[in-house]
């Protein structure tokens, strides 16, 4: 893929469509790329979908969640599930970080949040959001995280409580993206 399949998205983050043409009615998978160092121009903010995961391939990239707690760094490995309507915000990151994002369904809305303010001041890890809960798993800190990524993806959804459609489209896209990772990984780990 070439740099000019980057379209900048959100709060100026790149982003390239990894989705596979036979899923693209279902879900959409994207390599996010944040291009600068600092502060991130994003605000809090929602989207309606049915299932979201972030998995961090490169970088740091801090964030802060809806009923989570205090803002933390998503590292390479880390891996958050972000269920329907849980309000969010990117708050900062280092140069050149780069995310995988798969969200389902492909056509979702983002909703920008005017009342609540993150972080909340309530800590509930047990609350659902639709019928999920967030999950947070912090990945090995050794080893090369677009290796890891089909392992930790799979793990994860296996004991989640979500709908047997959306395994079965996960299971259908990990593979894709995982060769797709194989194919750039000299620059993810540089």
């Amino acid at each position: 893929m070439s740099e000019s399949e980057w379209i900048t998205g959100r709060a100026g983050m790149l982003y390239r469509d990894l989705t596979p043409d036979s899923l693209k009615s279902q879900v959409i998978a994207s390599h996010i790329r944040l291009p600068f160092d600092g502060e991130v121009p994003d605000y809090v903010h929602y989207h309606k979908v049915e299932f979201q995961v972030i998995y961090c391939l490169k970088g740091r990239i801090k964030v802060v969640y809806e009923d989570q707690g205090g803002a933390f760094w998503l590292e390479p490995g880390d891996l958050v599930v972000q269920p329907p309507e849980i309000r969010h915000r990117v708050l900062e990151c280092e140069a050149n970080s780069e995310v995988i994002e798969i969200t389902m369904p492909a056509e979702h809305e983002t909703w920008v949040e005017h009342e609540i303010k993150l972080p909340t001041d309530s800590v509930n890890p047990e609350k659902i959001f639709g019928t999920q809960r967030f999950v947070r798993k912090i990945g090995p800190k050794s080893g090369r995280a677009d290796a890891d990524f089909s392992k930790i993806l799979l793990a994860i959804t296996e004991n989640m409580p979500v709908e047997q459609s959306i395994n079965r489209v996960i299971h259908r896209i990990v593979p894709a993206i995982q060769k797709y990772l194989t194919t750039i990984s000299s620059s993810i780990s540089s």
